[in-house]
């Protein structure tokens, strides 16, 4: 019977320790939202298949040569700030010389990278370019971003583009049809869980 009172009260104190490690990691949060993920895909195609790939060719001519595109991306529920976005775009076809080379900004001009060497017959290349510069008073139900591809060169620079994906992570907007847990509820969950199991300690040592 003793070993049987021993292995209850351990139980109890499992119960008990777990109620104040959750209570801990939600002091510790300050009360942040949710994060929420978030994907969305540009799949470029009209020119030909490579492999398992569709793509668009881009020839470079002009100087300097333009390529317009934009992503949109809905929030639901409403974003209250994006807390991160990334940007992977597949090519081949660029050039390791500096001067044939093409880049990627906003259309606001803002600068994002340099598309790394990825040549015609090697393979694709998935490079990430990381977006926090752009995310500041972004809110609301959608965000629309526009890139634009060029290169300054006037020859025949070929790029082929697979797919441009934007990925990240927003904090969602408190709302009635969406509530978010908070550390007062969590609180509250916590005492009940103290609660059941003294009263699970006791209703056992009276058995």
């Amino acid at each position: 019977m003793k070993r049987l009172f021993c292995f209850l009260e351990v139980d109890v104190v499992k119960l008990i320790l777990l109620t104040i490690t959750i209570l801990s990691l939600v002091a510790g949060s300050g009360g942040l939202c949710y994060a929420v993920p978030f994907t969305d895909i540009v799949d470029f195609s009209g020119t030909d298949t490579y492999g398992t790939r569709t793509y668009l060719e881009l020839d470079g001519r002009g100087s300097p040569y333009e390529f317009f595109y934009s992503h949109s991306i809905d929030f639901t529920p409403p974003a209250q700030s994006i807390s991160s976005a990334t940007l992977t775009f597949s090519h081949k076809g660029n050039s390791a010389n500096p001067g044939e080379a093409w880049f990627i900004t906003d259309t606001g001009s803002f600068f994002l990278g340099t598309l790394g060497n990825s040549t015609i017959s090697g393979d694709w290349v998935d490079q990430p370019f990381d977006l926090s510069s752009l995310l500041g008073g972004i809110s609301g139900t959608n965000w629309t971003i526009q890139l634009r591809l060029y290169e300054n060169t006037s020859g025949t620079d070929r790029l082929w583009i697979d797919k441009s994906v934007v990925t990240g992570e927003y904090d969602p907007v408190t709302t009635p049809d969406n509530p978010i847990p908070e550390p007062a509820t969590m609180l509250l969950l916590g005492s009940g869980l103290i609660g059941l199991a003294g009263f699970k300690g006791r209703f056992r040592k009276n058995n």
